[in-house]
């Protein structure tokens, strides 16, 4: 596949992202294990999601003093500590308070490959094709899904949950290799500085897209929280992988072929579809009575969440100069993690009072709720300016 995108730097920063969220999606089956023995869902729900509450605790300091630390220093520093992290989580399994620890130890390279990662393929891309740049970029962590997710139901049916830690140390070995040769981009003493994090937050125009990314962020956790957990409540068996192979599916056709023609339809004509699409698949995991009904699910979230992902993304970055493009990024990817941890922890515990069923009902009624706001508050703005 020939494309100008598609640049030495950028298979390098590809195959990074698919090897650090392979390592992550490992782990998706864990939260089976954990209800085996004996754990809260809103435990699970805080452990599975405690990776974004690193990301949103460290993007005021990454936003505004990566660039004097050095990006390749961190995202160093990053592999390292995830490496030790996961070591650690094999050795000491068992110890439910101490994994919590180990997890958020790990999150650190989930945040920077949000973070200072993204913000380098941002660069690599010419302002005009963000979108479907983004989108590209972004089948890594579509293909991780599934692919992680597999590997993790048949390690933990045939060895043991304890030896997932082991698979996402191996993982983040593969991905730690190609970044050692990477060249990352550090900012030159007479580059012009970038508007400090809190203002960027300030920003009025940008409000309507916090919403959006807080929910993108909510939807996503709840289901690869979650869903695990319902399977087993209503089907018997704790299975995922069809349907994050079907999301992934269809979102990696929808952004190899469609990219470009969705670049030219409105971002408030697209949020407002794609949002109802959301909720509709969660309101078939609230009606959910067979594995069958799975791959369905999987289909109409994979498309809603793989256009709204690099749209969103997209107009965050725009919105302001290249030189905001890391703090910009920053913002955007704190605010999706932060609807990640908040709807992880407020739904496991409604979960916990009400039953896993109720809290599909509670997303499909907040999706809905944003499509007035696309259509009122979202400015008609494209994606490339």
């Amino acid at each position: 596949m020939t494309s100008p995108l598609l640049t030495k730097a950028f298979v390098s920063l590809f195959v990074q992202n698919f090897f650090i969220l392979t390592a992550i999606n490992v782990l998706n089956v864990l939260p089976d294990h954990f209800a085996t023995i004996g754990a809260s869902k809103t435990y699970i729900g805080l452990y599975m999601n405690i990776t974004s509450l690193v990301m949103v605790a460290l993007a005021i300091p990454l936003s505004d003093h990566a660039d004097r630390f050095g990006r390749k220093r961190l995202i160093m520093w990053g592999y390292a500590t995830a490496l030790i992290a996961f070591a650690g989580s094999f050795l000491l399994s068992e110890h439910l308070v101490i994994l919590v620890f180990l997890r958020a130890i790990s999150g650190f390279i989930f945040c920077l490959a949000f973070t200072v990662q993204t913000a380098e393929m941002f660069g690599l891309l010419p302002r005009s094709r963000r979108f479907s740049g983004m989108a590209i970029y972004g089948i890594s962590g579509l293909v991780a899904n599934p692919f992680g997710s597999f590997i993790g139901e048949l390690i933990n049916g045939s060895i043991g949950a304890r030896w997932l830690f082991i698979a996402a140390f191996a993982f983040t070995v593969l991905g730690f290799i190609p970044a050692i040769s990477h060249r990352f981009h550090e900012r030159a003493a007479e580059d012009p500085k970038s508007e400090y994090f809190i203002d960027l937050v300030k920003r009025k125009e940008l409000r309507p897209l916090f919403a959006f990314s807080f929910l993108l962020g909510s939807a996503y956790a709840v289901f690869a929280t979650f869903l695990v957990n319902l399977t087993r409540e209503r089907l018997g068996i704790p299975t995922i992988s069809s349907f994050f192979a079907s999301f992934s599916a269809v979102a990696i056709f929808i952004r190899l072929f469609l990219g470009k023609h969705l670049e030219r339809i409105s971002p408030r004509t697209i949020i407002a579809v794609c949002f109802p699409l959301e909720a509709t698949a969660f309101a078939l995991c609230f009606v959910l009575r067979s594995a069958a009904m799975l791959p369905v699910i999987g289909v109409i979230y994979g498309i809603g969440h793989s256009i709204m992902w690099p749209l969103v993304s997209s107009l965050f970055v725009n919105s302001g100069t290249d030189t905001d493009r890391l703090g910009l990024n920053n913002l955007y990817s704190s605010i999706n993690q932060a609807g990640g941890i908040a709807a992880a922890v407020i739904m496991g515990a409604i979960a916990d009072a009400a039953g896993l069923p109720v809290i599909f009902f509670i997303m499909a009624v907040l999706s809905l709720a944003m499509v007035p706001l696309s259509l009122i508050g979202l400015r008609r703005t494209e994606v490339h300016s």
